[in-house]
């Protein structure tokens, strides 16, 4: 519709229901939006009305699930607090193939987006490929985490 982004149709509750679910979005539609400028305004840019994007069905988010109940290791690339900081990043990985996620953590009364990138079955293989992240992103760190429940449900089925 007109006026759509990717963050607004991302936070309508029919499709994922959380704005910084963009990112998600955006994987799944990366062709479709390559001639969009892929700057850092990105999830907030207006997309051409009428345009057709694709989001996971029920089904699919069920089988994703299932398919990685095993894999509860992530990779934390980056951690920021400004869209802004992590656009660019989500941008790169997601042109690598990298299935990435946003998740938010409060630090010291600080909002902080957690870009992350999974599901991994063993800590060294999340570690390995966090290196592989870091040298792409040419930044200097990351760290691994094991998922909780909660997070691993709201972000694995994607």
């Amino acid at each position: 519709r007109k006026g759509d982004t990717l963050a607004s149709i991302a936070g309508r509750s029919e499709v994922y229901g959380d704005r910084l679910k963009w990112a998600i979005l955006y994987r799944m539609n990366r062709e479709a939006l390559g001639s969009l400028p892929q700057g850092e305004n990105l999830p907030d840019l207006e997309l051409p009305e009428g345009m057709q994007l694709r989001a996971l069905s029920e089904e699919e988010m069920k089988r994703n699930l299932q398919r990685r109940a095993s894999s509860l290791w992530v990779v934390n690339a980056l951690s920021a607090v400004t869209q802004g900081e992590v656009v660019p990043a989500v941008i790169s990985l997601v042109k690598h193939d990298y299935p990435v996620y946003i998740t938010t953590a409060k630090v010291n009364d600080k909002d902080w987006m957690r870009l992350r990138v999974g599901f991994f079955k063993t800590r060294a293989e999340a570690d390995e490929e966090g290196k592989k992240i870091m040298e792409l992103l040419r930044f200097k760190d990351s760290w691994t985490t094991k998922l909780g429940a909660s997070e691993f449900s709201d972000f694995a089925r994607y």
